[in-house]
């Protein structure tokens, strides 16, 4: 299989390349790869915010942006019937 490469001047080590040509390349990426331009989607606590916003449960999250948020306590909290 030929794979065709634009790599925009970055030059890979041979082994990447050979890899890549063979088809067994893996990578691995962190978790905030995706928020980069084109996909410029949301970390986590933006998916949570708009989650509990959609829900009606804006209430769960601080207006200060820069204040902690215990995830996982929010997501169990959107998790409950309204009361």
């Amino acid at each position: 299989m030929e794979i065709e490469w634009e790599s925009d001047g970055i030059e890979l080590p041979d082994s990447v390349e050979r890899a890549l040509q063979d088809d067994s390349l893996v990578l691995f990426c962190g978790a905030g790869i995706s928020a980069a331009w084109p996909s410029s989607l949301p970390g986590f606590r933006g998916l949570a915010a708009s989650i509990a916003d959609e829900l009606g449960r804006s209430d769960l999250f601080p207006a200060d942006p820069e204040a902690v948020v215990q995830f996982d306590v929010v997501m169990g909290e959107l998790n409950e019937p309204a009361r």
